[in-house]
């Protein structure tokens, strides 16, 4: 393995990681809001 293949397999992974994040911080984010608003309108 040399040091570009390395270098790019290192940054995809954190890109992956970083979008995989994202999208479980707003569907969390999601869930709470849609469960507050289920509690306020009981």
């Amino acid at each position: 393995m040399d040091i570009s293949t390395i270098y790019l397999s290192t940054t995809y992974l954190s890109t992956a990681y970083f979008s995989v994040e994202t999208v479980y911080v707003k569907g969390c984010l999601f869930v709470k809001r849609r469960i507050h608003k289920k509690n306020r309108l009981q």
